[in-house]
């Protein structure tokens, strides 16, 4: 009984982080990408995303909240790495930025980016890397 509550514990745990910061880091290149998540409610997630290239010396971030849509039908379109996952989309203007969370464990997060005002090739908002959670 023990070892059931515990599991039961540990996998609500791991998916409902509500009102925790989880931080989630990838690096390709000369270019790390920082991602700090939080959950506010099961619809809206507040983040700050930082991508910075040390060699080059620049930094941009993006800062704001993500709202999940959860009526949102599933594309059929997948792509190298995809994993089921809860999508937060962040819209300012024309920026349009999607976190593909991990529904399973939210170990890791993928970042889709369409973002004009943040397009720096130095800096890029979007690297073909999954964000892996930092411990």
């Amino acid at each position: 009984m023990r070892r059931i509550l515990a599991f039961a514990v540990l996998l609500l745990g791991s998916q409902a982080f509500a009102g925790r910061a989880a931080t989630y880091v990838a690096t390709k290149g000369d270019v790390t990408q920082k991602l700090v998540l939080r959950r506010e409610t099961s619809e809206i997630a507040s983040f700050v995303f930082v991508s910075e290239c040390r060699k080059l010396r620049c930094k941009d971030s993006l800062a704001g909240e993500a709202r999940q849509d959860p009526f949102k039908q599933p594309s059929n379109k997948g792509y190298k790495g995809s994993f089921a996952a809860d999508e937060y989309v962040y819209q300012k203007g024309k920026c349009r930025v999607t976190f593909r969370l991990d529904m399973e464990s939210a170990s890791m997060v993928k970042v889709l980016a369409a973002c004009p005002e943040h397009s720096k090739k130095k800096c890029p908002l979007e690297i073909d890397e999954t964000l892996r959670l930092q411990r």
